[in-house]
This record gives C-alpha cells, sequence and structure tokens, in this order.
C-alpha cells in the first residue's frame, strides 16, 4: 500500500503539479469503494475540484486496477441455504393433479371445468433433515393423498401462514421506516464534501503548528536554560575541588586566590537562588487563599426533603436513639465545657482498610410537582445527550449501515479495528436496534444450523418448543407476526407474551407494572432479623386475593400515591432501590408499547383480566392440586407454593407460576389463581380437555352399600 500512495503522489504531481499524503489517501480509499472505473470517475467529478481529462481518465483507470481486491468465497453453509431456496422455487411452479388416470371421461370432464375455474399451486414442505422426512411425511402427507375437507384444512393453514408472514413483513417494515424517520442523518454526506472536510481539517492542522511553534520554542528554550545552568553549577563544583586538592600544598598568588573565592562566592550565590526558588514555590502551594462569601437568602419555591443530617429528617429517630445509647457507653471525664475552652483538633479513629465501613446514602427522589417549560435541562437528560454525542464521536460510528448490510450478506464477518474504536460495545447495540436474530434474517433451520459455539442440543430444542408453543414460531420453523412483535420487547418471552395478550384484554397498565415488578428478581421485600414479625405484618398488609403478582401491582401503585417517597419504602420494610429500578424498567417497556402498536389502557380494577393476561403468557407453567399436593400439569413433577407467598395457605386447586426455585424442595414463586377453562381459552393447541379435567368434579360410581350386619 506504501508503494501505491507513492504511485499516486508521482501522477498526482504530474497532473496538477501538487501532492500531498492525505489527498492521495483520499483518492485510494475512494477507488477502493467504487464499483467500476466509471463510477470512480463519477466520484471524482462530483467533487468538483478536478477537470476529467484524458489524463485523469487515464490514471483512474490504472489507479482502480492496482487496487488489490478480495474475492469472495462463498460460505458451504450459505451454498447449501441457496440450493435449498433454489429447490424451494422449483417445487412451487409444480401444479397439483386433481384426477386420476383411471377416472372416466365425465370425471375428466367436470374436474378441467373446476380446474379452469381455479388453479391450486401448492408448495412443498422441505424437510429439515433424512431422519425426519418420515416424521414429516406423516405430518404433512401429500396434498394427492389428502381428502377433499383435509385438502381444505390444509389450504387454509397455508394460506393463513403466507398471511401472517405477509404482516410480520409488514410490520418490520413499519418499526425500520419509524427509525429511519427518527434517526438524524448527520453522516450521509457525499464525496465533495468529505473532500471539503479533509481539506479544512489539513488548514486547521497546518495552523496549529504554526501557532504552537513559538510556544514549543520557548519552552524548549527554558528547558535547555535549566538544564545548562545545572551543567555549569557542577562544572564550577568541580573545578573548586580540583583546585583545592591540587594546589592546597602550595601558596597561591593574590590573582589566584581571589579568582578561587569569586568561583566559591559564584557557588553559593547559586545554590542560595536555588534554594529560595524552591522555598518560593513551596509558599504558594501552601498559601492560605480567603473564600469568598456566597450567601443566599432565596426561599425555595416548594417543599425539600431534608437531608439525613438535618433535624426531623427520616430515620432522624432512629439515629438520636442510637447516638443517645453510644454517648452513654463512652467513659468520659472533666468539665463539659473543657471542649470550649480547649479548642484542640481531635483525631479520629485509624482503622485498617478491611475493618472499614462504606456507607450508602439514600437517594433523593424527584417530587410529583411539574416544573417550568423554560427550566433548564436535568442531569439525567444532560447525561443522554452526552452519551449521544460520545457514540456518535466513535470511529466505528460512520461504519454502522455498511457492517450491518455485510452482516445481512454474510454468516461470518470478521472485523478488526484499534482498542476504543467501539467495535465491542456499539457493534452488539447496533444487532440488537435492527434486531438481528438468527429468525429474523432467515435462517429458521437452527437444529443443523453451524454455530461457531453451538449451545446443547436439548437446550435449544426446548427453547424452540416453547416459542412454538408460545405462538412465536410456525409449523415450518418461521418467525410469525406475533414472534417478530415480541422479538422487540427486551425480556423473557413469556413476559412478551404477556404483554402482548394485554391488549386484547385491555390491562395494558397493570400488565406493564407486574412486568416490571418480576423483573427485579423477588428483590422488593425485606425481613430484619430484629424486626421479623413487623416485617411479616408490613407484607401481608398488601395481600389481595388472586395472588402474589397482584400483591405487586398493589406495592407499586401505593408507592406511586406516595409520590415514590423513601420513608415510604422505609416504613413498609420494601427495598427502594428495587422498586426504582422496577420504574425504571417500566419506563422502558412503556416506550416501547409504541413501537409494538399496543394502545394503553387500564382495566379499571378487573382482576379476572388480569389473570387472564398472565396466563396467556405462562400456561407453560401450571400446576394442578392432587391429593399428594400440587404437581405439574406437563410434566406431572411434585411442587410446593413459597411459604413467602400470599396463597401459601390457601391451597387453590389451579396455579400458575412464575418459577421454581430449589431449596429443600421444588417451590413455586409468585403464584396466581387461575379457572382450568382459560388454559384452553389462551392455549387450546398446546391443552386438552382430558389433561384439565378436575377428579374432584367427577362423580363416584353408583353402588349399592352394605349394612353393619352383612360386614359382620
Amino acid at each position: 500500500m506504501a508503494s501505491l500512495e507513492k504511485w499516486v503522489n508521482d501522477e498526482l504531481h504530474q497532473l496538477l503539479g501538487l501532492s500531498d499524503k492525505y489527498v492521495a489517501q483520499f483518492l485510494i480509499g475512494t477507488a477502493q469503494r467504487s464499483d467500476s472505473v466509471a463510477d470512480f470517475i463519477r466520484r471524482l467529478e462530483e467533487t468538483g475540484t478536478i477537470d476529467i481529462t484524458q489524463g485523469v481518465r487515464r490514471f483512474a483507470d490504472e489507479l482502480w486496477t492496482k487496487i488489490p481486491r478480495k474475492q469472495k468465497v462463498e460460505n458451504a453453509a450459505r451454498a447449501v441455504e441457496r440450493e435449498a431456496l433454489a429447490m424451494q422455487q422449483k417445487n412451487r411452479t409444480y401444479l397439483l393433479l386433481e384426477d386420476s388416470e383411471d377416472s372416466g371421461p365425465e370425471e375428466k370432464q367436470s374436474h378441467s371445468k373446476g380446474k379452469r375455474k381455479r388453479k391450486h399451486i401448492r408448495k412443498k414442505r422441505a424437510a429439515s433433515s433424512e431422519s425426519d422426512s418420515d416424521h414429516t411425511m406423516k405430518r404433512n402427507p401429500s396434498p394427492q393423498k389428502l381428502s377433499g375437507s383435509e385438502e381444505e384444512e390444509w389450504e387454509k393453514e397455508e394460506k393463513d401462514r403466507l398471511k401472517d408472514l405477509e404482516e410480520r413483513d409488514a410490520f418490520a417494515e413499519r418499526i425500520k421506516q419509524r427509525d429511519k424517520d427518527r434517526t438524524r442523518n448527520i453522516l450521509e454526506r457525499s464525496d465533495k464534501k468529505a473532500y471539503e472536510e479533509a481539506q479544512k481539517r489539513l488548514k486547521m492542522g497546518e495552523e496549529d503548528r504554526r501557532a504552537m511553534i513559538p510556544e514549543l520554542r520557548k519552552r524548549s528554550r527554558r528547558d535547555y536554560l535549566g538544564k545548562r545552568e545545572q551543567e555549569k553549577l557542577e562544572d564550577l563544583e568541580a573545578e573548586i575541588v580540583d583546585d583545592e586538592y591540587l594546589f592546597s600544598a602550595t601558596d597561591l598568588s593574590s590573582r589566584e586566590k581571589q579568582q578561587l573565592d569569586y568561583k566559591k562566592k559564584v557557588r553559593d550565590l547559586a545554590r542560595e537562588y536555588k534554594a529560595a526558588g524552591e522555598q518560593e514555590k513551596q509558599e504558594q502551594s501552601n498559601r492560605y487563599y480567603m473564600p469568598e462569601e456566597s450567601r443566599s437568602k432565596k426561599v425555595p419555591d416548594r417543599y425539600e426533603e431534608p437531608k439525613a443530617d438535618d433535624k426531623h429528617a427520616p430515620r432522624d429517630e432512629q439515629r438520636r436513639w442510637e447516638e443517645e445509647h453510644m454517648d452513654a457507653a463512652l467513659l468520659k471525664f472533666g468539665a463539659r465545657d473543657a471542649r470550649e475552652r480547649n479548642q484542640q483538633k481531635e483525631y479520629e479513629f485509624v482503622l485498617e482498610e478491611d475493618e472499614m465501613i462504606d456507607f450508602v446514602t439514600a437517594v433523593t427522589m424527584q417530587g410529583t410537582v411539574s416544573k417550568d417549560e423554560k427550566a433548564e435541562m436535568s442531569e439525567a437528560e444532560k447525561q443522554k445527550l452526552t452519551l449521544q454525542e460520545v457514540r456518535r464521536s466513535l470511529p466505528v460510528f460512520p461504519y454502522r449501515q455498511d457492517l450491518l448490510a455485510a452482516i445481512a450478506e454474510h454468516q461470518i464477518l470478521i472485523i478488526e479495528g484499534e482498542t476504543g474504536s467501539g467495535k465491542t460495545t456499539q457493534i452488539p447495540q447496533y444487532l440488537y436496534e435492527e434486531c438481528r436474530t438468527l429468525l429474523f434474517t432467515g435462517i429458521n433451520d437452527l437444529i443443523h444450523f453451524d454455530f461457531m459455539d453451538p449451545p446443547p442440543h436439548e437446550t435449544l430444542v426446548l427453547a424452540l418448543e416453547q416459542l412454538y408453543a408460545l405462538g412465536a414460531l410456525n409449523h415450518l420453523g418461521e418467525l410469525t407476526k406475533l414472534g417478530r412483535r415480541m422479538a422487540e420487547l427486551p425480556v423473557d418471552p413469556m413476559l412478551s407474551k404477556m404483554i402482548l395478550a394485554s391488549e386484547r384484554y385491555q390491562c395494558s397498565e397493570e400488565i406493564l407494572t407486574i412486568a416490571a415488578m418480576l423483573s427485579v428478581n423477588n428483590a422488593i421485600f425485606y425481613r430484619p432479623k430484629d424486626k421479623v414479625v413487623h416485617a411479616d405484618n408490613a407484607r401481608m398488609n398488601f395481600f389481595l386475593p388472586g395472588g402474589d403478582h397482584l400483591v405487586l401491582l398493589n406495592v407499586y401503585t401505593q408507592w406511586v400515591e406516595s409520590g415514590y417517597s423513601t420513608q415510604w419504602c422505609y416504613e413498609n420494610f420494601i427495598q427502594f432501590r428495587s422498586m426504582r429500578r422496577a420504574r425504571d424498567v417500566r419506563d422502558q417497556l412503556e416506550g416501547l408499547m409504541e413501537r409494538i402498536e399496543v394502545e394503553m389502557k387500564s382495566s379499571a380494577g378487573d382482576n379476572v383480566l388480569i389473570r387472564k393476561a398472565i396466563t396467556a403468557g405462562f400456561f407453560y407453567h401450571t400446576a394442578r392440586l392432587t391429593r399428594t399436593g400440587y404437581k405439574t400439569v406437563k410434566h406431572q413433577q411434585a411442587v410446593y407454593v413459597h411459604p413467602n407467598s400470599s396463597l401459601f395457605e390457601e391451597q387453590p386447586r389451579w396455579l400458575i407460576y412464575h418459577e421454581l426455585v430449589f431449596t429443600t424442595k421444588e417451590f413455586m414463586r409468585q403464584v396466581i389463581e387461575i379457572d382450568s377453562g382459560w388454559l384452553l381459552e389462551v392455549a387450546p393447541h398446546y391443552y386438552k380437555s382430558k389433561e384439565l379435567q378436575d377428579a374432584a368434579s367427577k362423580k363416584m360410581p353408583k353402588k349399592v352399600g352394605k349394612t353393619r350386619e352383612e360386614l359382620g
């Protein structure tokens, strides 16, 4: 590349009479981005800085030819996928035979009339592997072997699948268009603007160098004088030592004695001057400056919560109680006013680092009073803007669109960048913003996908089974419209399905709150060892009929009504940090509701709608009460209600749990009571009516009993 840059400089000198390193690099980069020689000449012409002559065309042709280019090697997996797509496209051209060879002429004539009315084009279902081919043929028989009703049903399913795929793609396009409208295209510029900016940058660099040269000369002069002073002082001391050593035994003339005394005097003055300079620097560093008086008599416009050091502050009563007991435990002697009369500096206890305690100050929440529209920006908004500016200033940001296009085109991509360019932090963010998941890019066969670090096969199969049960995948493993909307929410798939189901039951406000509270990992309540009874009573005050999800909703609602108060959390034994995190998660999810086209509505206190929405997302986690206790419906696994649950003593017949926690037993955490009929309503494809029959509802067989005498 260095030889190529040198050749470009020579050619520029012959064509234009000038050459510059940055101009050569700009031309080489433009040639690399060009698709052909004509494209390269067009880009040069758009800059408006050079006339396109015959010599320039010859130079552009030779430069574009000399640019090294890598040949694209098709990946084996990409080739297999391309062949599969070609085979699928070929199968689409096949027509369904509506009559057999053995049919009579009348039947053929009737079938031909129906054939002229409507032609059915079938798509052949490609099997993922040879091992699954038999199973696929059993599940999806050939259209020729289907009866009339089965053929209509199969045709209806195929139409529904194609319609769902069209709606999914339309939804993705709407999201992409909204993101494009909101994005400020600051970096979209032509080559002419880039050339002008390069010239401007060169000019500014030259001006900076010219302005820095005088200052650098002064600094270099000062450094030189300092070194020269030290060297001359060392030489003078060496001369004095040599004279005293060599001529100490001989008698010196008066002139020689004067020269020796002069050298000693100069040495002493230099030492005193140096010592005085050091003392002056030390005095300047230790000098006391009178602080400026800054008193403010302005009365605040609204109430401000007192700080922890002031009286009547939150937890002030507990702090004063601790101080009184600490003072009583300390040994004190002498007069009470000894400290006022003899004001001396008191030293604190000096402890080791491992013995010191780092205390955390409580964070003050903002109030509910709305500020003026013309008020200054908050620190959070300033920090957000600062993060956006930092993000745009990273070297990887200008290549965002090119990088995403390369990821969409290639399965494996190797990216090389300098340290601090943002490749580690920004590329995952770009992928998340573009929703570039495997399913979204069209890779449907995840079982046989060539992962660089493949996950366990059982885990992958269970994940796909769960996504299929939730409706995120169809029977061919393709991402549905529901799955595409679920992918926009950065939460668990079950929580995503629950949030989307809230649109149907019109309880989006409550479901968002429950999802945010569930995301803090069961860290809402706490139980101090010395106040266990008070903490349990405070938790029981939030209990509502229905289950733990409604308890979490009640906690968040009361916290909002208290104005996000820290004191309220302290009085009710609730962790303030967890509530603040839940509020942040809810705000983020609420911002995504418009993106997934879900309208915010409230159930107005109807708990049945809320529980149905939760059932629509977590029907996978269902437990039933049997004679021996609770067992899961599908796998018949023995589970138990957690002792901290609000339904621990009630034991309803049907439960849905959020997660399983294994300690001494397999406990269900965050459970809610449901009706078995709701499972058939929200998941008829997953549950059968026989699985949901209650043993208690079955009638006992009619049998004639025996008397006591007959029993003996």
